[in-house]
């Protein structure tokens, strides 16, 4: 059967301001020439040739996410990208302190940065590349954006493995943004790509829909999770032969339309289903089934059902016929292709457990033979991806979830040392200190070279009052970070630096954590605090600077520069440092006390007063404000 030719999609009449916002984001055009079409009449715009991309370029926009908005909602995001969106560090550069930049790639709402992880970290057999991928940041607007993202990466993560899905493992945060840590497919190429050169007909097609039937009719079934935004784009095709569909809902966050006033419809162009073009849409498996109609029904014929400059022509007309493109396509393909693709949502299939077998049946139908099964995917153990899964849910304060992902490992591998640790930062949120510590102490018997339960067992000691038995784990600690020559791994205990090892001691150790990690965050603040110790308040406000150049949202970082500016007798900033950490976190007696302290000094006394009295209320019997009290009240 001979393969269609290639270059037969349909153009494109103009470039919407949507893809135009995709070219502007991936660098593909200047902030000038996305002005330039922002002001043309819809009837003037401007031909997709005209605009300075290769051909791979031109055919990826196609394929491409947009946002379906105003032209002033498209002008304010692009705006608000330039001013906001700072560039990730290049190849060579370290995420998390534990993923070495090899490629980064830019995206119309996300970056992939491709990374080969630290021995330890490597998630699949034999292999240490993964891809990580972040939100561009100007979408995170706000605690809520954040985890809606968080969220949404949390249940691709809970999927766990399957033949025909990209695999997450887990969320780390680097430089103010969340990383989704993914498998890496590598030598893969997208369908989207297969069809822009010609290299698919009827068969590859048919093999193609029920590997992606089988992925989406697993997520269904584990989770009821609707993909959203399905599409040749999001379909990588393996050396091996797999089917892997990837970006699980991470393109269309909520953030997207509330950035543009709550109007916005993210998706991607000729695959959105005619209910998608209503005032309130709803994403369903109905609405997946339909974009499968399409990616099926442009796999077959090489173009899109309806024109690409209207695409919601959907909403008053029946598709065409696939069969008036390609003659030699079966009858009974056609008609499942259709029938995905009805007007009517209650007139397609209901979703993928549907589809799959009859899928299947048709294969057998056509081809005489069982579809055969993808091969199994190059995953880590299930209790791997369990403890992963746990550690994203502590990232989101889920600590019923994460408890449960830990037992579920745990069950599996009773050994786990990851999953204990995970349980012992549960019980450390909870306020369980010797819970805690427990588990760490586990976690260090089953894994002896690590530094990260030694880390935590000091910290888990120090919080339930135990200064000595705290002491003797970091000891433990720094030996091991002395034997790997690596310190990175003592950032979530280095306000312990600060109160149990010398002066001296913990100052070298902590420069040699940012050395490795400059975007360790509570390291830069906890230097602070050491700095002002030693009577170097300039400096502590050097190094507060640092933090929050890293994390603006960091409370505890404001609060401290405050206290610094209260040092250095800048107390009209303090004042407004103070009032942003509280602002940010009600409950920082620190914060309280800086105010408290710039205020007197200003002697504005009834406002000092009130808000000593403030902190006290919120804070009763706190040993800082009470020390306050004496000294202003």
């Amino acid at each position: 059967m001979p393969l269609r030719p290639p270059g037969s999609t349909a153009p494109l009449a103009h470039v919407d301001l949507g893809r135009a916002l995709v070219a502007l984001h991936r660098g593909w055009i200047t902030p000038e020439r996305f002005r330039a079409l922002a002001r043309r009449e819809p009837r003037e715009g401007e031909a997709l040739e005209s605009l300075p991309l290769t051909p791979s370029q031109a055919a990826e926009l196609r394929g491409s996410t947009v946002l379906l908005a105003s032209t002033d909602a498209l002008v304010r995001l692009s705006e608000a990208s330039a001013q906001e969106d700072p560039e990730l560090p290049g190849p060579g550069a370290w995420i998390a302190g534990r993923y070495r930049i090899l490629e980064v790639h830019r995206g119309g709402f996300g970056r992939v940065c491709i990374c080969e992880a630290r021995p330890a970290e490597a998630y699949a057999r034999g292999n240490a590349r993964v891809a990580l991928k972040t939100p561009l940041h100007h979408r995170l607007v706000g605690p809520e954006a954040l985890e809606a993202f968080r969220r949404e990466a949390a249940q691709w993560i809970a999927l766990g493995a399957h033949p025909n899905l990209v695999l997450a493992y887990g969320v780390e945060e680097h430089q103010r943004l969340p990383f989704l840590v993914m498998e890496c497919v590598e030598g893969a190429c997208s369908l989207h790509q297969e069809i822009q050169a010609g290299r698919m007909n009827w068969l590859r097609a048919l093999w193609i829909g029920v590997d992606v039937a089988r992925g989406l009719a697993y997520a269904e079934r584990q989770l009821d999770l609707v993909h959203g935004d399905l599409k040749p784009l999001n379909l990588l095709l393996t050396p091996e032969g797999s089917v892997k569909i990837t970006d699980f809902g991470l393109s269309l966050s909520r953030a997207l339309a509330s950035e543009a006033g709550g109007t916005a419809l993210a998706g991607t162009l000729g695959y959105l289903a005619p209910e998608m073009y209503d005032d309130h849409p709803q994403r369903t498996h109905r609405t997946d089934v339909y974009a499968f109609g399409t990616t099926l029904f442009e796999a077959v014929t090489g173009r899109l059902p309806f024109p690409e400059d209207r695409p919601w022509m959907n909403r008053v007309q029946a598709p065409p016929a696939p069969r008036d493109w390609d003659p030699d396509l079966p009858a009974p393909f056609a008609d499942l292709i259709l029938g995905c693709l009805a007007r009517d949502p209650e007139a397609r299939p209901a979703g993928f457990l549907e589809l799959v077998p009859a899928l299947e049946a048709l294969h057998h139908r056509l081809q005489g033979t069982a579809p055969p099964f993808s091969p199994a995917p190059d995953a880590p153990a299930r209790a791997d991806g369990l403890a992963n899964l746990a550690s994203s849910w502590i990232h989101l304060d889920r600590l019923d979830a994460a408890e449960e992902a830990a037992r579920q490992a745990l069950r599996l591998d009773p050994g786990h040392w990851k999953a204990l640790c995970a349980l012992g930062s549960v019980c450390l949120r909870r306020g369980d200190g010797p819970g805690a510590l427990a588990r760490f102490a586990a976690a260090h018997r089953e894994a002896p070279e690590e530094v990260v339960p030694l880390a935590n067992a000091a910290l888990a000691a120090w919080e339930s009052g135990d200064a000595a038995a705290s002491a003797r784990w970091l000891e433990e600690a720094l030996l091991r970070c002395l034997a790997r020559d690596r310190f990175a791994e003592l950032e979530a205990v280095s306000l312990l630096l600060v109160e149990q090892a010398e002066p001296a001691q913990a100052l070298a150790l902590m420069d040699r954590i940012l050395e490795e990690d400059p975007a360790a965050v509570m390291t830069w603040n906890n230097r602070a605090i050491l700095l002002r110790r030693l009577g170097h308040p300039d400096a502590a406000l050097e190094s507060t600077a640092r933090a929050l150049a890293v994390n603006p949202l960091y409370a505890k970082a404001w609060s401290n520069r405050a206290t610094a500016l209260v040092e250095l007798d800048r107390l009209e900033e303090a004042l407004e440092a103070s009032g942003r950490a509280l602002e940010l976190d009600p409950r920082l007696a620190g914060a309280y006390a800086a105010r408290t302290a710039a205020l007197a000094g200003l002697e504005r006394w009834p406002e000092a007063r009130a808000c000593l009295r403030d902190g006290l209320r919120i804070l009763p019997g706190n040993p800082l404000l009470l020390r306050a009290e004496q000294a202003y009240g």
